[in-house]
């Protein structure tokens, strides 16, 4: 018998989250229930204006995580089109295997 891949492991970024928030709230708690978990970084959190605070986005099923010193360096090494904070997302994702 074959069994079911694991549900992904989901990497919200601000502009995302902000969309979501603005969008309808429900629908993020519909992404947790029925496509996967869905994590955000403490920086994230605290660059999103339409919140009163964290608890909120744990409320609708959002995990928060801090981000780790590695993955500030290596956000800082790399210049191009992305902001600091993108970068940072990307380095959470790739060392938390989030897609």
């Amino acid at each position: 018998m074959t069994s079911l891949p694991a549900p992904p492991k989901l990497m919200m970024d601000a502009n995302a989250l902000i969309d979501f928030l603005k969008a309808d709230r429900a629908a993020l708690e519909l992404v947790v229930k029925y496509i996967g978990q869905v994590y955000v970084i403490s920086l994230v959190v605290r660059e999103v204006n339409v919140i009163d605070n964290e608890n909120e986005l744990v409320d609708l099923g959002l995990i928060i995580i801090d981000e780790k010193t590695e993955d500030y360096y290596a956000a800082t090494e790399r210049i191009g089109q992305l902001s600091f904070v993108d970068r940072l997302c990307l380095f959470t994702a790739k060392r938390g295997d989030l897609t």
